[in-house]
């Protein structure tokens, strides 16, 4: 098996497009995600995988507490920016929920105590103690990433 066949057995799965936020001092950082999942319900947890070989990851070790957006299909630039794009323009994005920088208009944004967190092959597991939830418009399309592409995810009416 190949990574490249590895990597195409995976991006067949559909996942939602989320942002990790949190301050490294005064600076408000953000990652982009797709490895993200709840954990459980009593206590209230996440988990999220963030690679371990970029800066984001250095300066993730040292914060206790963090932010996660899960971004709308209209956040797509957004999240290229977070993922290492250019980060022009992106303060006026964002809001602050509970002393932490977060996306506006997500679909829903989580602050958490930062939890263990597990080394595993080229990234780390990251559990997150949920503290605090604003829901945003649940009628938004969600943002997806599939087949490495970013796009919309439908919706279900409920």
């Amino acid at each position: 098996m190949t990574t490249e066949i590895f990597k195409q057995a995976l991006g067949r799965f559909a996942t939602g497009v989320c942002v990790v936020n949190f301050l490294d001092g005064d600076v408000a950082e953000g990652v982009t995600i797709s490895a993200f999942s709840s954990l459980s319900l009593a206590p209230q947890k996440v988990l999220f995988c963030l690679g371990n070989q970029g800066k984001s990851q250095q300066r993730f070790q040292q914060v206790d507490r963090f932010s996660i957006s899960i971004l709308t299909a209209e956040q797509t630039v957004l999240a290229y920016q977070f993922a290492g794009e250019s980060r022009d323009g992106i303060e006026s994005q964002l809001m602050t929920v509970d002393g932490l920088p977060a996306v506006r208009d997500a679909l829903a944004v989580l602050v958490c105590a930062k939890g263990a967190s597990y080394p595993e092959g080229d990234h780390d597991i990251v559990i997150g103690d949920v503290q605090q939830i604003v829901l945003g418009d649940s009628q938004k399309a969600p943002l997806l990433y599939y087949r490495s592409t970013m796009s919309e995810g439908p919706i279900y009416e409920t």
